[in-house]
């Protein structure tokens, strides 16, 4: 996976894009998802999720593989946050952690396509 993720970073249809201009969407959209509320992490996340397979032309297989291996370890990063275990091991579920592990998960995710985004490079001159 690590080897067709580096091909597609330097054969994508934004490889043209100097990496200054790259860099500023890339920051730009990571402060609206640090700072916005749930519809402008969504937005930002299916906006750049259009960007990097419709533009850029990254494959979506490419892409939701990336993306499964964020959430996967999203997802165990937030049973923490969700599920609590006591010493007669007994494991319950914090019903009001849930809402604010969706909106970790959904900034996380938002935040990971943007920082993705900025991966797809151009190619270096040799």
């Amino acid at each position: 996976m690590i080897r067709e993720f580096d091909r597609w970073a330097y054969d994508n249809r934004l490889r043209a894009w100097r990496a200054e201009w790259k860099l500023i969407v890339a920051f730009v959209m990571l402060a609206v998802v640090m700072m916005g509320g749930w519809r402008e992490q969504w937005l930002v996340l299916i906006g750049m999720a259009y960007w990097i397979v419709a533009r850029a032309r990254v494959p979506f297989s490419v892409y939701g593989k990336a993306m499964l291996a964020a959430s996967v370890f999203l997802g165990l990063s937030l049973l923490t946050l969700v599920v609590s275990v006591s010493v007669p091991f007994q494991i319950t579920l914090i019903s009001n952690q849930l809402k604010p592990a969706a909106e970790l998960a959904v900034r996380s995710l938002a935040a990971w396509s943007c920082l993705f985004s900025f991966s797809l490079r151009r190619r270096r001159r040799t």
